[in-house]
Order: C-alpha cells, then structure tokens, then sequence
C-alpha cells in the first residue's frame, strides 16, 4: 500500500509540477528504494530462527511466489471476478507494451 501511494506520488509529481516535479520524483524514488531495501533485509531474515520459514530471498521472488499461489487459487476456484482480475492486468500490460513499442505517450 504504502510503495504504490508513492508510486502515485511519483507520478502525480512527474505530470503536474513540470520541471521541479523531476526533482520531487527523484525524492519519492530515493524513499521508494529505502523501504524496499528494509523489506529485502526483512524477507530475507525470515522468521528470525535459525532454521526458520523463508518464502524467499527477496522482494521480487516473494512477489513471484504470490502470483504463482494466486493463480493456482483461481485455477482451483475459478471465480468469476477473480479471473476478471487477471484478463483485466493482461490487457492493461498488451496495451503498454504496444504503446512502448509505438513509441507515443498520452498527451
């Protein structure tokens, strides 16, 4: 929750504020990476046992772990609105990708 409010920030700053907005961004970005770096040390201690849980290493394969036991849970479930989710975040990262392809930004 708290890294995508400051992806919005990130953002908001960049589309709005013109040229200091670079600077703001740059701010949002630099905390962005601090809270990040905590939760890779955090993930990586994992429980704090000697031989305790460790879902993973990292942010990234805690991310990737969460997206294989989503999709395994809409497999078994097959919820409407749960696969609605999915075809949805897919037609959002074709439309990017052929945007960034194009080329062309949204004025």
């Amino acid at each position: 929750g708290l890294m995508g409010f400051a992806l919005m920030l990130v953002s908001f700053a960049l589309i709005s504020w013109g040229p200091i907005g670079q600077v703001s961004a740059c701010m949002l970005g630099s905390a962005l990476c601090l809270m990040i770096a905590c939760v890779n040390e955090g993930i990586a201690r994992g429980d704090g046992s000697e031989t305790g849980h460790h879902f993973s290493s990292n942010l990234a394969g805690l991310v990737l772990r969460y997206f294989v036991l989503l999709a395994q849970s809409a497999i078994r479930s097959w919820s409407p609105l749960l696969l609605a989710s999915f075809l949805l975040a897919v037609v959002a990262i074709a439309s990017l990708a052929r945007e960034a392809s194009q080329g062309t930004t949204a004025q």
